[in-house]
């Protein structure tokens, strides 16, 4: 794992604004992410299965150990993405994980600072999503360049 220190510097100025400071987690923000998954969790568009702490928890911390994924955390907030090439061109690009905030200037600061680590990591674009489906989001993903570009279905299986 690379000490928090160093995450620090993919987030730039654009994270930290007075106290309310977003930065990159470390595995000792795990019980505070669990705590915000769970409110996330309980919000989602497909939230008919129990929300399972112990999963979630070992779950961002691979996230938190990896070469290609970081988890981002700031006041009621959290997000996470992960980098990857595309499977046509082979271009480097950042896929956000989830993104949850209670607020909608915690929320611009995760992007901000996803975007950041984004281009560290030398990827092109960020594919982002809303798993929540709410204007607000869509509103904050258009504030920080993001625009349309397909709809995600979910169709049962069982």
């Amino acid at each position: 794992m690379i000490g928090n220190e160093e995450h620090l510097g993919y987030c730039g100025v654009s994270c930290a604004k007075g106290n309310a400071m977003v930065r990159l987690a470390i595995n000792d923000d795990i019980p505070s992410l669990v705590n915000l998954g769970r409110s996330f969790h309980s919000q989602m568009i497909y939230n008919d299965h129990d929300f399972n702490d112990d999963f979630f928890a070992s779950t961002i911390e691979s996230y938190i150990d990896s070469d290609i994924a970081d988890v981002w955390i700031g006041k009621d907030a959290m997000s996470a993405a992960v980098i990857s090439n595309h499977l046509a061109t082979g271009h480097r690009m950042a896929s956000e994980i989830f993104l949850y905030s209670e607020s909608a200037n915690q929320g611009l600061r995760l992007l901000k600072a996803m975007k950041d680590w984004a281009k560290q990591k030398d990827a092109t674009q960020l594919v982002l999503t809303d798993q929540m489906n709410m204007k607000n989001l869509s509103k904050l993903y258009e504030r920080v360049g993001g625009k349309p570009i397909e709809r995600v279905y979910l169709a049962e299986v069982n």
